[in-house]
């Protein structure tokens, strides 16, 4: 209903209908002033004909035939009377509906104001937040990445295993909480609409190994086995937003992985015809159909159990869609209980040879 009044065409039907009815409410105030004068006139007039009837003496030729006109004209004063308290009748009954209409219109005109009021606020508010949050995950990224890189350095000097092993935790932790941050940064800027796209030559087959092997490292404690496919990428590289395609690619692989973290994964990318298509299959716990429906709704969990296990923001998937919005490509999803998931995304993309620069990047 709010955003039914929300519209600016139906809000000036609404004032359009007040002034109708006020109009005609004003009309038949005004009439009903005026049947009451002329009630008041022909109840007059009947009192006059009433005396004057009981003047007459009805032997009389002449005044006879003058009290049978004055009881005619009595018996239509009377039923004029009856006509106009009829119409004032009509009238009373007019004026409550349109009272009552005016009224409504009045309070859902004041409710889509409050309404707006409330919308404006609450938008601002969380315009307020990102940028917050925005800020927050940039000043967090910088000592993030110091860890990381410390940490890296820090496996190369250390000799004892043990060391190594801790260092490489270390290393790891970080990877994942500069994970977070982006997601959390990346989130913020597509729901508010700041995000474009900044097309260059992208070689994507590098963009996937650089990923798969991120994501290795990750798990490297794990019995987890990646396997890829490339098809149609030979001396070419893809015109697309480096930045969202290795966001998407990230988003993919980090799920596959987090809910199989000892079984299999796989990643197909095929080029073909100007479409671009990338198949993550893994052999994780599965997804139920209805999970299946709400499963790019942003904070939504596979389930409680896996959630403890395989803690996340519940965001990944959502930005995927997003991106793959922005895009104009298509996602599926395939999945059954206990059997693994199969996520094929689908993207327009135009090819240049790799020896060939494209050029500036030009957002879009």
């Amino acid at each position: 209903m709010l955003k039914f009044l929300n519209l600016k065409i139906f809000r000036g039907l609404y004032a359009s209908i007040v002034i109708v009815f006020a109009l005609v409410i004003t009309m038949v105030y005004l009439s009903d002033k005026q049947l009451n004068l002329l009630q008041n006139d022909i109840k007059g007039k009947q009192r006059e004909t009433k005396d004057l009837l009981l003047t007459f003496t009805p032997k009389v030729e002449h005044q006879n035939e003058k009290h049978i006109a004055y009881e005619r004209l009595y018996d239509e004063l009377n039923i004029v009377d009856n006509k106009i308290e009829y119409i004032r009748t009509f009238n009373t009954m007019l004026l409550i509906p349109g009272f009552l209409i005016i009224v409504v219109v009045f309070e859902f005109l004041r409710r889509d104001r409050n309404f707006n009021k409330q919308k404006t606020f609450a938008e601002k508010e969380n315009l307020e937040k990102s940028k917050f949050l925005s800020l927050v995950t940039h000043e967090l990224k910088t000592p993030v990445t110091t860890i990381i890189a410390l940490s890296k350095l820090l496996t190369r000097g250390l000799e004892s295993k043990q060391d190594k092993n801790d260092a490489q935790f270390i290393h790891n932790a970080g990877l994942k909480q500069l994970d977070l941050i982006n997601r959390i940064l990346e989130y913020s800027k597509l729901h508010f609409g700041i995000l474009t796209l900044e097309k260059e030559a992208v070689d994507i087959e590098a963009c996937i190994n650089e990923q798969i092997e991120m994501q290795k490292k990750i798990y490297m404690q794990t019995s987890l086995n990646i396997q890829t496919e490339f098809i149609g990428f030979n001396d070419i590289k893809l015109i697309t937003d480096h930045r969202l395609i290795t966001s998407l690619l990230n988003n993919l692989l980090s799920n596959a992985c987090r809910y199989s973290n000892n079984g299999n994964v796989s990643l197909r990318s095929v080029y073909t015809n100007g479409i671009f298509e990338c198949t993550v299959k893994d052999t994780g716990c599965g997804i139920s159909q209805d999970q299946i429906k709400h499963l790019f709704e942003p904070y939504v969990q596979v389930s409680k159990d896996t959630l403890q296990k395989n803690a996340g923001t519940g965001l990944g998937l959502n930005i995927v869609k997003k991106i793959v919005d922005l895009m104009k490509g298509e996602i599926t999803v395939k999945s059954k209980i206990g059997e693994g998931s199969e996520f094929k995304l689908s993207l327009p993309m135009e090819q240049t040879h790799k020896e060939e620069p494209h050029g500036s990047k030009a957002a879009v």
